[in-house]
Parts: structure tokens; C-alpha cells; sequence
């Protein structure tokens, strides 16, 4: 027992000190040299200490990106136009239900004027980026969508 304590301690701190290097470097690169000689230093060692963390979140953020990845385009190639169309129409009622009535011309004007790969991603989306392209859309087609309101 006491052997296999001493050799994960001893393998804690190794990676300890790789991971010191790394995080000095990646430091002084993304602050500045003078930024690291102030503060680099005590930040990039205390980052190094609990390397495990930043070793675990990264294996989780590459998790999900690449579990989103494949999920999106499997499920989102399901689905024609048409139901993507009444998917976006249909979250748009229940979000707003003042519009119910609105429901149909939404759709229409959906299936008309939105490509599949733009309903996708009102569908789908889900980063950032996704929603910044989104609201891009929206406000191309404002006036597409608009009459369904007059």
C-alpha cells in the first residue's frame, strides 16, 4: 500500500511540474512577459497544483462538444423542412401564445422564405455563435415574418 502511495505522489508531482512549464508558457503568452513576472508566476504554479481540474474539464468540454456535434446532425438530418418549419412555428405559439392565431402564416412563411440549414439551426442551436447567426436571420426576415402580424 505504501508503495503504491508513494508512487502516485510521485507521478502527482511530476505531471505537477510538467504542468507548471505549460502553464508559466501559457501565461506568459497570452499576458505578456511583464504581466507573468508580476503575477504569471503564482497563478501559473497555482494552476499547476490542481492540474487534475483543468485536466478533467477539458476531457468534459471535449465530451460535450463532440457528443453535440454528432447528436445535432444525426437528429437535425431526421427531419424534413416542412417539420422543421412547424417545430420553430410551434415553439414560437407556445412561447407567445398571443399569436396563436398566427400560427399557420408563420408557418407558411417559414417553409417559404427559410432555408432547412436556417431552420436547423433556429431548431437546434445552441452555442453562442448559434445564436448571434440566429439573430442574424431573424433580422434579414423580420419583414418575412412581420406580415403574419398586420
Amino acid at each position: 500500500m505504501r508503495i503504491i502511495l508513494g508512487l502516485a505522489f510521485y507521478i502527482y508531482f511530476a505531471l505537477t511540474g510538467i504542468c507548471t512549464l505549460w502553464f508559466n508558457y501559457d501565461y506568459a503568452k497570452k499576458n505578456g512577459f511583464i504581466d507573468w513576472i508580476l503575477f504569471g508566476e503564482v497563478v501559473a504554479t497555482a494552476k499547476a497544483v490542481i492540474w487534475p481540474y483543468y485536466a478533467y474539464q477539458g476531457y468534459i468540454r471535449k465530451s460535450r462538444r463532440d457528443g453535440y456535434s454528432s447528436n445535432y446532425n444525426d437528429v437535425s438530418n431526421a427531419f424534413t423542412k416542412e417539420q422543421l418549419a412547424d417545430i420553430t412555428a410551434t415553439v414560437w405559439v407556445a412561447a407567445n401564445p398571443s399569436i396563436k392565431n398566427s400560427k399557420n402564416c408563420i408557418y407558411n412563411q417559414l417553409v417559404n422564405h427559410f432555408s432547412k440549414d436556417e431552420l436547423k439551426l433556429i431548431v437546434y442551436g445552441q452555442t453562442e455563435e448559434d445564436k448571434n447567426k440566429i439573430t442574424r436571420i431573424l433580422q434579414q426576415k423580420q419583414n418575412v415574418i412581420g406580415v403574419c402580424f398586420q
